[in-house]
């Protein structure tokens, strides 16, 4: 989960991908069954020695959704990845649907 404190304490730290999110965003929900599964998931954090946040923004959060915004996005789903050192604000951002190739390559990439 996102606790704001904790990720400006550890950007930069360690690789983390951050998913933006909601309980009423069905776009949402069909990436957390397809490109963003457990099972995936598992096998790309251990792959990249990434921390995974979910960023829940089915209640309203004013922090959470500030850092949507400061990432140039106003709707969800988005995905974020935030590389280690001196690059971690400047992150990577995957938009709308993304596929388990598109996203593997972005890890690539960016991590």
């Amino acid at each position: 989960a996102f606790d704001p404190q904790a990720f400006t304490e550890d950007l930069g730290t360690e690789p983390m991908l951050l998913e933006f999110t909601a309980d009423w965003c069905p776009s949402c929900k069909a990436m957390e069954h397809t490109t963003l599964n457990k099972t995936r998931m598992a096998r790309l954090r251990e792959q990249y020695k990434m921390r995974t946040i979910r960023v829940d923004l089915t209640r309203d959060d004013p922090v959470a959704k500030q850092l949507l915004l400061s990432l140039g996005s106003g709707s969800i789903p988005v995905i974020a990845l935030f590389p280690a050192g001196e690059n971690a604000k400047k992150p990577l951002v995957l938009r709308d649907l993304v596929t388990p190739q598109q996203l593997k390559n972005a890890l690539s990439r960016t991590f």
